[in-house]
């Protein structure tokens, strides 16, 4: 104890209420508002679950250096009440930033959920391809796009396709005898599981509710050609020039092909760069 109440210390910092409200775009949210969830890119499995679900602000936190946070339940937990409780695994945290205000007392519209995830193996040559091109989306926070790095992770991979997705994405440096650096994204055959042999991982399996009685969301892979698949020990690492230089080439196409995901739900595209 650093000395007694009212004199400034760590205990008064403690005890400041917080704010009833904060601005979000604009909007003052607080106690009773409803928002939808868009958790920042790099978390992880209840992020990726969590993103696009819409929620009841239960109050408003504030730490230390007076960030807020937004304390939250779920509007289609069976258990919400359980949050009003302050139970774990019924209430959330979420930065202002990551979420977005529902005008109060309107149904909120349904908006695409599309997955966008980032698959390879960054110590091996452009293998990290996908990797890169996840980090650069995430900081762009596209409407209803969540951009995920798995690397190699491919067992979370297909725990997260189990969700509920609209779209999925999937990018990978793909061995294909094409050009190096080239790209293409396509969509996969409806109803199969596609397949794609990426560089450093070989052949990769995207298991997207092939034994589910409810329809699995679309599927497309945005495809790199690598100039280092990956195979050599002696190669060196990081992603070789024309790939590197495919990078933002594919974002763009990414970001077009997302915004007509939202916009049109039965959009087909196949395009190559």
């Amino acid at each position: 104890m650093s000395g007694p109440a009212g004199a400034g210390g760590p205990w008064d910092e403690l005890s400041k209420p917080a704010p009833g409200s904060v601005m979000v775009g604009g909007t003052p949210v607080g106690p009773g508002s409803r928002v939808r969830l868009w958790p920042s890119a790099g978390g992880d499995l209840i992020d990726i679950e969590l993103a696009g679900r819409t929620a009841l602000v239960e109050g408003v936190d504030q730490d230390l250096d007076d960030n807020c946070y937004l304390a939250v339940t779920l509007d289609e937990d069976p258990g919400q009440d359980l949050g009003h409780y302050r139970q774990p695994g019924h209430r959330f945290f979420f930065r202002t930033e990551e979420v977005e205000p529902l005008v109060d007392g309107a149904t909120p519209t349904h908006r695409a959920r599309i997955l966008v995830a980032g698959i390879g193996d960054e110590f091996k040559g452009d293998s990290g391809f996908g990797l890169e091109v996840v980090r650069r989306l995430a900081g762009r926070r596209l409407p209803g796009v969540t951009a995920t790095e798995f690397g190699i992770r491919l067992t979370d991979l297909g725990r997260t396709l189990e969700q509920q997705w609209d779209a999925v994405i999937a990018v990978a440096a793909v061995t294909g005898g094409g050009t190096p650096g080239g790209v293409s994204i396509a969509e996969a055959n409806p109803g199969s599981g596609p397949s794609v042999q990426v560089a450093g991982l070989g052949k990769v399996s995207l298991p997207v509710n092939l034994n589910s009685a409810e329809p699995g969301p679309r599927v497309w892979v945005a495809a790199c050609e690598p100039a280092r698949p990956g195979e050599d020990p002696a190669a060196p690492a990081g992603l070789s020039t024309p790939v590197l230089e495919a990078v933002d080439r594919t974002v763009t196409m990414i970001e077009r092909l997302a915004s007509q995901v939202v916009s049109a739900p039965d959009v087909t595209e196949q395009e190559r760069s």
